[in-house]
């Protein structure tokens, strides 16, 4: 089979009774219509293997539901013996004579239960679809891993109707939000990291739930197909959708303060945030925020008072654009509404941004979040101060989520059409008239 058939799926139907283009390795053996399950004795027994097997098939159909691609060729899932709990899954490629490249599941078991084995084989298929865009493993690992994992753990919860792994997972993302996005392949050593990495799938399922469905999800693999094997820069992919990255971004910042969205209530937390009982304030995060990470500060409504407004002014790094968002909600946990927010205009010159949160008078919660726009594990510093002023009523271009404006057409796609596209969403709609300024590509 080319690898051309595999990349857009265009196979015929192959027989896992077949033998796989790259053999087998135990001896303990059984096959569904596209997987083998091999063991290594005293592993796990044939009732354990045939779990496996359904759970990989009812995640290929899934997947293919969805609209991803899926190769026909026999998929090996090899189980192993671990000393850890649980079980843990790695997906690699291997290329054939003619054939390839064909993905290939390890799946290291220490402690076996069915749940945790179908939710595992989920997220290694979901690996497997992926493959099926950008062709070999070490490739789709230098373009985004973190991508990879965010977007696993995503289609996952698809496939099991269930939020639960998801919404653990999160936390990795919501609990450190300094961390840079785009983590790189020896995160995977360090435990904080990986966790971030596999906890933005929370921004996967913003995306689905703002890009009009699942298929937005799909369509940043689509696209990213023709750059597999080269870093690619998270903006790059949100504008191929069509979708404005600056109103993206700050609409993302405004929603993780409560996360006020789909799935929301499989969630434990909310942004890790810094806390004000008092004002005037002045500070800086204890931990400056790396490329395209967060730092949130949450002004307590008891701060407020009866006709004023928070006045908030931001100090950054001019040698980077920031995205500097004033959010208003109604609570602080998990969940709770988001009332409205608006972009703050940071001049790059100064490295200042100046606004305010209007009716702070006491019944709501006020947020600062920002974000540099960069790339990599460089910490930028910020600081900020806030105090109470004579409220002169909103800031201009103040954003409703909930308020429904009408359904405009993307203004660009670089991507395919997929089978299950839909409208923008109306959380996005208010932000897509404003104009983008100049940016350079992440590295």
């Amino acid at each position: 089979m080319p690898i051309v058939a595999l990349i857009f799926g265009l196979t015929t139907t192959a027989l896992a009774a077949d033998v796989p283009c790259y053999g087998h390795t135990e001896a303990n053996r059984l096959d569904t219509d596209h997987f083998w399950v091999e063991w290594a004795d005293g592993v796990i027994d044939q009732p354990a293997a045939q779990v496996i097997g359904d759970a990989a098939e009812h995640a290929r159909v899934t997947y293919l539901d969805m609209g991803w691609p899926m190769t026909d060729e026999p998929v090996v899932i090899t189980v192993v013996g671990g000393n850890g709990g649980g079980i843990s899954g790695l997906t690699e490629t291997s290329s054939c004579d003619g054939i390839g490249p064909v993905p290939r599941v390890t799946l290291t078991v220490g402690h076996y239960t069915p749940n945790n084995a179908k939710a595992v084989t989920a997220h290694e298929l979901g690996h497997v679809a992926q493959y099926g865009y950008m062709g070999a493993y070490l490739d789709s690992v230098a373009s985004w891993t973190w991508w990879m994992e965010a977007t696993a753990v995503w289609l996952a919860a698809h496939d099991q109707d269930s939020q639960t792994d998801w919404g653990r997972s999160a936390s990795g993302y919501l609990g450190e939000p300094w961390q840079q996005l785009q983590q790189v392949p020896p995160a995977y050593a360090v435990p904080e990291l990986s966790d971030h990495m596999y906890g933005e799938t929370v921004l996967t399922r913003f995306l689905e739930q703002v890009g009009g469905g699942p298929d937005a999800v799909r369509q940043t693999w689509a696209w990213g197909a023709q750059y597999t094997g080269q870093a690619i820069a998270f903006p790059d992919a949100i504008d191929a959708l069509g979708l404005d990255f600056d109103a993206f971004w700050a609409q993302w910042m405004a929603t993780t303060t409560t996360v006020e969205m789909d799935w929301s209530d499989a969630l434990r937390m909310r942004i890790a945030a810094t806390d004000v009982d008092a004002l005037p304030f002045d500070g800086a995060p204890d931990t400056m925020p790396q490329g395209l990470g967060l730092v949130a500060v949450h002004f307590l409504p008891s701060t407020g008072a009866a006709g004023k407004a928070l006045q908030v002014d931001v100090d950054g790094e001019a040698d980077v654009p920031w995205h500097v968002v004033l959010v208003r909600t109604v609570g602080a946990d998990p969940g709770s509404p988001l009332i409205d927010y608006v972009s703050v205009p940071f001049d790059d010159v100064t490295g200042k941004a100046s606004g305010w949160i209007t009716g702070f008078d006491g019944s709501i919660d006020g947020w600062l979040v920002v974000s540099p726009e960069a790339g990599g594990p460089t910490h930028y510093d910020v600081q900020y101060s806030a105090q109470l002023i004579d409220d002169p009523g909103p800031m201009d271009s103040v954003v409703h989520p909930s308020q429904d404006t009408g359904t405009p057409q993307p203004v660009a796609c670089a991507c395919e059409t997929g089978p299950t596209g839909g409208s923008l969403g109306l959380l996005l709609l208010p932000l897509l008239a404003l104009r983008r300024r100049s940016r350079r590509r992440l590295g």
